[in-house]
């Protein structure tokens, strides 16, 4: 397994609810990455931890990975929307006005006005590259790694990854999209 994110939740300016309670998160990934909405375990691992009493840091270099650690500056976005693609996440009222204005020439099209930060995300609605996915009931979207040329990670095709936690059980889901 490839060490492949750590995040350390004391210093971010927004925290998902569902992560209040959290100091790190940890993943790890496969080489093979899982190609389907997969459970943690399964050719990728997610370690939370709620406490940082026993933490040990350890170098976590693996020689054979081809992705190069480099740290990510933290930037709170104030207004956060779904991707249009992804309308599984906006109204049927608003769609209908958008689509309205866009026929009417008032506006060229929904990104004018709305934009949805691609990249790392914590929080606020995933960047699908295709159409979103159900992780099933009770989960929720929580962060997403994206492809990125500073760390050497080409996620198959310029794609992400998606983790989203399940709020009765605190289980976690993985999926993967790309163009």
């Amino acid at each position: 397994m490839l060490p492949l994110f750590q995040l350390y939740f004391d210093q971010f300016p927004f925290v998902p609810d569902i992560l209040k309670e959290t100091k790190i998160i940890t993943v790890f990934i496969s080489q093979d990455f899982p190609m389907d909405l997969t459970p943690n375990g399964n050719d990728w691992v997610l370690r939370e931890y709620k406490n940082t009493d026993k933490i040990v840091i350890k170098d976590l270099q693996n020689d054979a990975s081809f992705i190069k650690a480099f740290p990510l500056s933290n930037k709170l976005i104030e207004e956060d929307y779904p991707v249009w693609e992804d309308t599984s996440g906006i109204s049927d009222e608003i769609t209908n006005k958008i689509l309205e204005l866009e026929d009417s020439g008032t506006i060229g099209s929904y990104y004018d006005f709305f934009e949805n930060s691609n990249g790392h995300k914590i929080g606020g609605y995933a960047s699908y590259r295709q159409s979103g996915i159900d992780f099933g009931e009770d989960y929720e979207f929580v962060f997403q790694i994206s492809s990125d040329e500073k760390a050497n990670l080409n996620i198959i095709d310029s794609g992400n990854f998606y983790f989203a936690k399940n709020r009765k059980t605190g289980e976690w889901m993985y999926y993967i999209d790309f163009y």
